[in-house]
Parts: structure tokens; sequence; C-alpha cells
């Protein structure tokens, strides 16, 4: 049985993130990357990962999966956020290593960046949104 790679992905995303460590110098600490949400409390700054979509991509003979990844960083100052955003591009210059899969292709589609008000606190959300394109080896 084949399994899709969405847990490898994860993993092997938070690992890219958690190695760049121009980028973990400026979250609250070197771990601060999480899936999803931020664990309730945790401090400011940090990144969060969510696969927005995936899909059988189609194109080879092969499993072919094609997720659009959302990676962003969040805080209360804007200009913080988008200096994290910068080394989240950074880090994700060069492909993912997922576990039994090959990375056929990555790429930066669009940029995050949007505010919103939570309890009359404002936090800035900046980051990128990534096409990556696995394929079974």
């Amino acid at each position: 049985m084949t399994l899709i790679p969405t847990n490898a992905l994860k993993a092997a995303l938070r690992t890219r993130l958690t190695a760049a460590t121009a980028l973990t110098a400026l979250l609250s600490g070197t771990t601060a990357v999480y899936y999803g949400v931020a664990p309730t409390g945790t401090a400011l700054p940090y990144v969060v990962v969510t696969i927005a979509t995936d899909r059988d991509a189609h194109v080879t003979p092969t499993r072919e999966l094609l997720y659009t990844v959302d990676i962003k960083a969040i805080d209360d100052d804007g200009p913080t956020a988008g200096t994290i955003a910068a080394q989240i591009d950074e880090a994700m210059k060069t492909d993912v290593d997922v576990a039994s899969w090959g990375t056929v292709d990555q790429w930066r589609e669009r940029g995050i960046d949007y505010e919103e008000l939570d309890a009359g606190k404002r936090y800035y959300h900046q980051g990128g949104t990534w096409q990556i394109r696995l394929e079974q080896v």
C-alpha cells in the first residue's frame, strides 16, 4: 500500500525551517515552527506551516502529488514579520527532502501579507505559498 506522504512532508518542512539558523535566530525559540496553529500562549514571533491543498498531479505514470503549502511568520511587529518572511524565502530556495518521495519541483507561488486584530491586539502574518510536487520513488 502506498502512503500519502503528508506527514513526511510536514516533518521535512519543519526540519528545513528549524535548521535555518538565520530564521530561528529571529524567532522566540529555535523550535518555534508549528503546523497548523501554534499552541495557546506561544511567545511571538513564530512560524506556522499549513498544507492548504494536495492533489494527484497525473502527469507521469508514477504517483505524483502536488501540495500547496503556506508558510508564514506571525508577530505583533510588522517589520519583524517581514524580516522573518524573507528568511523563510531563503530557507525554501532549494527543494525539501521528503522521505521515500522525490521532490520533482518546488516554487514560491505568491506572498502572504495581512493583519488581524484579536482582543484589541494586532498580529502581522507574512510569508508565502509554495507549490511542492512530489514523485514516489
